[in-house]
């Protein structure tokens, strides 16, 4: 749950400190006073676009700050999105923006990009206005509804469904694959043949690249290497100075007193070693002094070599392996595309049976679905019931095709079935798609309804309600409050609103207010005291002003209201 959040800078607001609590959290405050600014404020922590114009007059930057404290299955969540996160720990969302433009986010310290503090903000945090609700008007958000509310009968469907709609669409890639006109078929096989004839006549060996440049490099510096050993066999063997001589004479020297000290006998048989070392590197000077020879005509042909690789590589790898592979891979294709007809026979047979089989999987969901959507509709029609839209029929289309009318790319994601919601919303017309003739407080209406059907299968832990009130008052506002109540004992609920109805079902009250101090306006937040709450109620009610009967009418509200929580207690 949202247990605090920290906001600077805002539009009217220059520090707000909020604690919110489990439950439902009801804020109400006059028109402008500052509640948009605070919902605004918890959109953009949690990813949504902002504006340098949501930065306070004369301040350069702005800040939100929320913290969280989340289940294992968030903390999970948030994990596998690479963010580090610890189970019993809180979450913090951090949102910096600048009149610059350049804007910071961090999820518990750590910088992350915008997006990815959206996807951190989408397990964490739900928000429905008045205007949201208008999710409903678009068809294809029904069936992920529908699937939502059938979820344990549906998902185990779905998923073998989804294997097997990949194994089809494999199928269906590798019959495109063989799927050619004769001449396309001859001009490919025709280039096959060409790419391995050539590779292969190459007769190319794995490491050779490797051996060719050091032999090339060697044979372009013989005449370096020829004349460098010269000159150390000279330095070594030759002149009256030579290395080899005075190793002599000096092992000859030290003999001549190595009776006096052990020492001088020790390093006697030391000059002698290096004397036997000695010869051998005369040995091995002369040795490869006669097989450097320098053949001009042999690095011409190393160089040939090396360009026909070269050559290869830019059309078929990267290296000679790749080139191998490459080649390997060809042969096989060729060996397919010259039994193209066979192949594709047995692929067609493949993608028939497959397409039974999917058919039969979607059927299976689509009796399913057809069962939750009787389920949801006699549920939808309950939960209309109790907010005063009694006389609205709503019914779940569920249509199917035949066998016949399904192609090869009929099928979808989501199987089969195209569903739509239906309603009458006066007694006595025809059911025609919500899109077309619900108004904007239905929709609310009828959003929340699947809001508190959901609630308990829904996984995020905040739900924010923004003033989804417009158009409803008298007893469906009150059954409103009573849903937005029943969803908060499956989640905390964060709920802005006119209403008192609504108001009166709060937990924890909060009251936004607006302030002119020194030529300048300022929003201020305060949690309410019991005893305040009436105050605030009579205040909804007689239009900002107290009144006696106003004030008995709040306490008549806040008694039934506890009386309906105390019979509803939240587990």
């Amino acid at each position: 749950m949202l247990t605090k959040l920290s906001i600077k800078n805002i539009a009217l607001i220059k520090d707000l400190n909020i604690s919110f609590r489990k439950g439902l959290n009801i804020i109400t405050g006059e028109t402008g006073s500052g509640k948009s600014i605070m919902i605004n404020s918890i959109k953009a922590v949690i990813g949504d676009r902002v504006y340098r114009e949501m930065i306070r007059t004369g301040c350069d930057s702005a800040v939100v700050e929320a913290e969280f404290l989340t289940q294992r299955t968030i903390t999970d969540a948030v994990k596998a999105l690479g963010i580090e996160a610890e189970y019993g720990q809180p979450l913090v969302l951090y949102r910096e923006i600048n009149r610059s433009g350049k804007n910071i986010c961090k999820v518990n310290q750590s910088t992350v990009t915008a997006a990815l503090l959206y996807e951190v903000g989408t397990i964490l945090v739900d928000i429905h206005g008045q205007f949201d609700s208008r999710s409903l008007v678009s068809a294809d958000t029904h069936i992920h509804v529908l699937d939502q509310f059938g979820h344990k009968k549906v998902s185990v469907l779905t998923e073998e469904y989804s294997k097997q709609l990949n194994l089809f669409k494999e199928t269906m890639q590798q019959l495109k694959r063989y799927a050619l006109s004769e001449t396309e078929l001859q001009r490919k096989i025709d280039i096959l043949e060409y790419q391995v004839q050539e590779i292969e006549s190459a007769s190319l060996k794995e490491h050779e690249e490797e051996d060719l440049i050091k032999q090339k490099s060697f044979l372009a510096n013989a005449e370096k290497i020829l004349n460098a050993l010269q000159s150390a066999n000279e330095l070594l063997f030759d002149g009256e100075f030579n290395a080899e001589s005075m190793l002599e004479q000096s092992a000859s020297l030290i003999s001549s007193i190595s009776e006096f000290k052990k020492e001088f006998g020790e390093m006697e048989t030391t000059l002698k070693d290096m004397t036997y070392s000695l010869e051998d590197v005369k040995y091995s000077l002369m040795q490869l002094m006669d097989h450097i020879d320098f053949d001009p005509g042999q690095l011409d042909a190393l160089s040939d070599r090396l360009e026909a690789i070269k050559s290869l590589k830019k059309k078929y790898g990267n290296n000679i392996p790749d080139i191998l592979k490459y080649c390997k891979e060809a042969k096989e294709e060729l060996e397919l595309l010259k039994n193209s007809e066979d192949i594709m026979n047995r692929l067609r047979n493949r993608m028939d049976l497959q397409k039974k089989q999917l058919y039969e999987i979607a059927t299976q969901i689509h009796v399913v679905r057809k069962e939750t959507a009787v389920s949801l509709e006699n549920k939808i029609a309950k939960e209309l019931d109790d907010m005063e839209m009694k006389k609205v029929l709503f019914q779940v289309s569920v249509d199917f095709p035949d066998y016949e009318q399904v192609g090869d790319t009929t099928f979808s994601e989501n199987g089969l079935d195209s569903v739509e919601f239906l309603i009458s919303p006066n007694q006595g017309e025809e059911l025609k798609p919500l899109a077309k003739i619900a108004s904007g407080g239905e929709l609310s209406r009828i959003m929340l309804a699947f809001k508190t059907l959901l609630s308990d299968r829904n996984k995020i832990p905040v739900m924010i309600f923004d003033e989804i009130d417009a158009g409803i008052s008298g007893e469906a506002a009150l059954q409103t409050g009573r849903k937005i109540y029943e969803i908060s004992k499956n989640c905390q609920v964060i709920c802005v609103t006119h209403m008192p109805q609504i108001a009166c079902m709060a937990d924890t009250h909060f009251v936004i207010r607006k302030e002119n101090i020194e030529g300048n306006s300022f929003t201020f937040i305060q949690e309410l005291e019991h005893e305040n709450r009436a105050d605030q109620l009579a205040s909804l009610l007689d239009g900002n002003k107290i009144t006696e009967s106003g004030l008995a009418h709040a306490n008549d509200m806040l008694e039934k209201a506890e009386e309906y929580k105390s019979q509803n207690i939240i587990c």
